[in-house]
């Protein structure tokens, strides 16, 4: 294969001599990870000086360890962890640890590969397997669909569920694992499972049945889940795309779960042999998405790229009406726009520098409100769909989510909380509410102290519209209380300073 050209950094470390805190654990291998990022540096030489386009993908570092690995997988795990943002740009599919490590039945050393295989942005997935043996081979379809993607700045539909389906998914402690079954038309039009190996998707649209397995949902928590797929005509939507979505909003109302899409679509299909009659079946959707949301149905959104046309109406119609329960997530690299920048400026049109100031979350979606919440990346925005469903997921047959388990006790006094507001006085909460220290309540206080005292301190909190313009006195918190999932709002009693552009006359 004359196209598959890859960069190998090949390494040795002698040294594995840990740095550990005050109680004991490991925080740094210096060695290692000295050796790890000149690696890393020497890859990045390489390069930078490459036209973006032309840029190596599928890069691996291998690293020879001398001494015996005694640590355990969650200290390597925690301590690449802090590393990762290092190997941003590198084109990295794996980082190879070929080590010798004690065989749990035997006791004895055994050769093994700590395998840090990167899946999107920043985040990894840790495997411990058998040093391989066999010769390297060739990119095949799967890993050239994946390269194409990440050329693209997107994220493929499988490598996102790797992540999605890891113990501490989304850096979320208590997911423990996960499995994803994937679904695809039977002969009579309706969903089933199907045994394919990733990537053989006949669609722009990967459906599925995703579950997360945690303390409190041992069995799973299930969920409905659409990817879209951008080595297909960048999600491009017709028929066999707009039947797939329909039939898995049946599974979901089937199913009594909720259904989570990792949006990413360029609109309505556009060919030769296909027209205007994929208007219709983007119709028939968006009645269906009304329809499953009207009777009580969940639609979860997480804007993975660039989305235009008819798949930014269905993310509105299934997140962002007074009926719906489901939250839409957005990232830097997310946009929703019904027309391109392209098209507007060859139209005439006003338009932005590009897509993201028409239908970014900076200067749109999150001042608007149409977006409830940000991440910094696809990993991190799985991180707040799971932590959503930790305030809000019931399981099918059970009305409300199940209570948590908390240590802290019920009858703690939350007046003994410290309170935080500079320039104030009032030191506790219970200085907020005293008759000597705030006589008649007339001193300004920090709600968000106080609603931190009331909540559980042994569960965070999500904050919902946290950039929504011109409502910075309000607070919108999922919390726990007692155990209990609780949805916490709370307005500010204190001068704020204005965010945004502040006019020259007017005040701070």
């Amino acid at each position: 294969n004359a196209s598959d050209e890859r960069l190998f950094a090949i390494a040795e470390v002698r040294d594995l001599t840990p740095v550990r805190d005050d109680a004991g654990r490991v925080v740094a291998l210096p060695e290692l990870e000295r050796t790890l990022l000149t690696s890393m540096e020497a890859i990045r030489r390489v390069q930078a000086p490459r036209p973006l386009g032309q840029r190596l993908w599928w890069n691996r570092i291998v690293l020879g360890i001398w001494p015996p690995v005694t640590f355990t997988l969650g200290e390597i795990e925690s301590i690449a962890a802090t590393l990762a943002g290092a190997a941003v740009g590198l084109g990295l599919e794996e980082v190879h640890l070929l080590c010798r490590r004690v065989d749990a039945s035997s006791g004895q050393l055994r050769d093994v590969a700590l395998r840090f295989t990167t899946t999107t942005g920043t985040s990894f997935v840790l495997e411990e397997t058998e040093q391989p043996a066999a010769p390297l081979v060739p990119l095949d379809e799967y890993s050239r669909k994946v390269v194409q993607s990440r050329r693209r700045g997107t994220t493929y539909p499988y490598e996102l569920l790797r992540g999605l389906v890891a113990p501490r998914a989304g850096g979320r402690d208590e997911i423990t694992g996960g499995s994803f079954t994937e679904y695809d038309l039977d002969d009579a039009g309706c969903l089933a499972p199907v045994q394919r190996p990733p990537g053989c998707n006949l669609a722009s649209i990967v459906v599925g049945v995703v579950t997360n397995t945690t303390d409190r949902y041992p069995e799973g928590m299930s969920r409905v889940a659409l990817l879209g797929d951008p080595t297909r005509a960048l999600g491009a939507l017709a028929e066999p795309e707009c039947v797939r979505i329909m039939a898995a909003i049946d599974l979901a109302e089937q199913m009594g779960v909720p259904l989570e899409w990792y949006a990413l679509s360029a609109g309505a299909k556009i060919a030769m042999d296909s027209g205007t009659e994929n208007m219709d079946w983007i119709a028939d959707v968006l009645r269906r998405i009304i329809e499953f949301t009207q009777q009580g149905g969940e639609i979860n959104v997480v804007v993975t790229g660039i989305n235009v046309g008819a798949q930014p109406y269905w993310n509105a119609e299934a997140t962002m009406l007074m009926h719906t329960k489901g939250i839409l997530v957005m990232t830097p690299a997310s946009a929703m726009v019904l027309t391109g920048k392209q098209a507007l400026d060859f139209s005439g049109g006003v338009s932005a520098e590009d897509n993201h100031g028409i239908g970014g979350y900076e200067r749109v979606m999150g001042p608007n409100g149409q977006a409830q919440y940000w991440a910094p990346d696809v990993p991190a925005a799985c991180g707040v769909l799971l932590a959503h469903y930790a305030h809000s997921y019931s399981a099918p047959g059970e009305r409300f989510p199940r209570r948590a388990l908390t240590g802290d006790p019920f009858d703690r006094d939350v007046r003994t909380s410290r309170h935080h507001l500079e320039g104030s006085d009032l030191t506790t909460v219970g200085d907020i509410f005293s008759e000597t220290t705030n006589p008649e309540r007339k001193k300004p206080f920090d709600i968000r102290s106080v609603m931190r005292a009331v909540l559980d301190l042994d569960h965070p909190t999500a904050e919902r519209w946290a950039d929504l313009a011109e409502s910075d006195t309000a607070v919108v918190w999922d919390g726990h209380l007692g155990g209990i999932p609780v949805c916490a709002i709370g307005i500010e009693a204190h001068a704020l300073a204005r965010q945004g552009r502040l006019p020259a006359d007017g005040p701070d």
